[in-house]
């Protein structure tokens, strides 16, 4: 990952470009490019996003973006491939206790929509035992 992030560096370097530049460029932080340059990949959460910072970089310094996902993927395999199985089984024990402690929020408008429907329900249902009624009267008036 530092090679990848050095080849970066070089290549702005190379060209005159400051890492505010890039920044701006890119519309990325400073913080996030000066990750990317240094190979840090605890600075930067998101494996895919991490990817895709990579070859965007990679993209606007002109440089072969194959190269460079390549180089990456192999980073990544060697990186994910050594982590232990218990690790793994406990960051998906958290997430799942994560997403149990999400709370589903809705917008005013979902709820807005949920009171219409159920105003909407609620008058059908009475609709129709109303016509039931009805019904149920003309059959009585005809057997008698």
């Amino acid at each position: 990952m530092k090679e990848i992030g050095e080849q970066l560096r070089q290549a702005r370097e190379e060209i005159g470009l400051s890492v505010e530049e890039v920044s701006q460029d890119l519309k990325l932080t400073l913080k996030q490019i000066k990750s990317i340059e240094e190979g840090d990949k605890e600075g930067l959460r998101d494996i895919l996003d991490l990817k895709l910072m990579f070859l965007d970089y990679a993209k606007y310094l002109g440089l072969e973006t194959d190269v460079i996902e390549n180089s990456f993927n192999e980073f990544m395999f060697e990186y994910t491939s050594k982590i232990p199985l218990d690790e793994i089984k406990k960051a998906n024990e958290e997430k799942k206790e994560e997403e149990k402690n999400i709370k589903r929020i809705a917008s005013p408008y979902t709820k807005e929509i949920q009171k219409k429907y159920t105003t909407l329900k609620i008058l059908i249902w009475i609709i129709i035992i109303f016509l039931l009624l009805i019904l149920l009267f003309f059959i009585k008036e005809m057997i008698i």
